[in-house]
């Protein structure tokens, strides 16, 4: 059965009486704004809670759909690399001990700067054999990380955070897990915080199985694979899919579990949705898109790793629809029958959840991969 605490897959009736209420709430239209003005494409960017948040991600995601010049190939390739930089990253603080609150945390945190280069490079052999591909944009590269370890016999959490974040803003997230005594491996992406680099979708897909192979490999923090669990939050749950199916594929022990929070299919897929919601199709064309990445192929990649759905109802970055699609999708391409029983894979919701995690989700989330991270079954009914 599902912990106390979380709500089974179906269950929570009246959260859409809640979502509509809270979404009268937060519209910044008043009465003086006639009707027609609300229903309009302008209207319903406006009356968005994080409307500066949307035109940024919309902005950077849409400028290969703003150009219909042919380029030459060497500034189209700069331009693209920009725009999926300027897409990804987010705030531009850098994470630093010194701002912890909590001094007991800045005690235990051990600062590392793991060798992306190097990890991939002691891995060549067996990422190949896996179909992760090299290159040169490896150089130098140094992945900015912070290690809280584990009590003996507790697995470890790698978190592979959302887009518009770092480690900045991460105090909270090791107070919760802290408390549920689990271990904790924080990084920022390639382009985010004080990682080196460029954001790309293949920086990140590379730096998450960098992280895990630092973690597991005898030089860095001896974590075996079967002590790691993975959390990917919005973005960083293509990240944590991608990480996982590489590390199925080079090694027969899988992960202890991979937890996605509020998953996305994909980057196309989200600007389709919030396209077509506020009716810019007369704008916007997704087939211009070059800047995406894949969440939903390494999932039903999967034949071995556990893997575990958070989302939250009031979540309007990513309709459910296509959640249940993904959930569905896991482990369709095995012949393998491991997830054909129960616990292997399971989907929760979350009442009075926002794409965007408040405190008590935090809470909330700790409580679930302590859960997990203690065995605990899950019954037929959620799979």
């Amino acid at each position: 059965m599902a912990p106390e605490g979380l709500p089974m897959f179906g269950s929570g009736q009246g959260a859409q009486q809640k979502s509509a209420s809270s979404g009268k709430a937060r519209s910044c239209f008043g009465p003086k704004f006639p009707q027609w003005l609300r229903k309009t494409s302008i209207g319903g960017l406006l009356s968005l809670r994080y409307a500066v948040d949307w035109m940024k991600m919309l902005g950077g995601l849409c400028l290969w759909s703003l150009i219909f010049v042919p380029l030459p190939k060497a500034l189209s390739t700069r331009i693209e690399k920009i725009s999926a930089h300027r897409f990804l990253t987010g705030p531009k603080e850098k994470p630093d001990l010194r701002y912890l609150k909590d001094t007991s945390l800045s005690a235990l945190i051990q600062e590392r700067y793991i060798d992306m280069k190097q990890v991939l490079e002691e891995n060549r052999a067996s990422l190949v054999k896996a179909g992760m591909t090299l290159d040169a944009t490896l150089d130098k590269l140094k992945i900015h990380a912070w290690h809280i370890p584990a009590p003996a016999g507790r697995p470890t959490v790698i978190l592979h955070h959302g887009r518009g974040s770092n480690m900045m803003h991460m105090e909270r997230v090791m107070q919760v897990f802290r408390q549920k005594k689990l271990g904790l491996l924080l990084y920022d992406y390639p382009g985010f915080g004080r990682s080196g680099g460029i954001a790309t979708p293949e920086a990140l897909n590379k730096s998450g199985v960098a992280v895990s192979l630092y973690a597991k490999s005898s030089r860095g923090l001896e974590i075996p694979l079967s002590q790691q669990i993975h959390v990917g939050n919005s973005l960083g749950s293509m990240v944590g899919a991608y990480t996982a199916r590489v590390l199925e594929q080079m090694d027969d022990n899988p992960l202890k579990a991979l937890v996605l929070v509020n998953p996305l299919p994909s980057f196309k897929q989200v600007f389709v949705h919030i396209r077509d919601r506020f009716k810019l199709g007369w704008l916007l064309n997704e087939k211009r898109i070059r800047v995406d990445m894949d969440g939903a192929t390494p999932l039903s990649q999967l034949t071995k790793t556990p893997v575990h759905f958070v989302r939250g109802r009031n979540d309007r970055y990513i309709p459910l629809h296509q959640v249940e699609q993904m959930f569905q999708s896991v482990g369709s391409k095995s012949a393998s029958g491991f997830y054909n029983h129960p616990g292997q894979k399971n989907l929760v919701l979350w009442d009075d959840t926002h794409h965007r995690l408040g405190e008590k989700d935090y809470h909330r989330l700790a409580q679930y991969v302590d859960t997990v991270a203690g065995g605990t079954g899950f019954g037929p009914e959620q799979c």
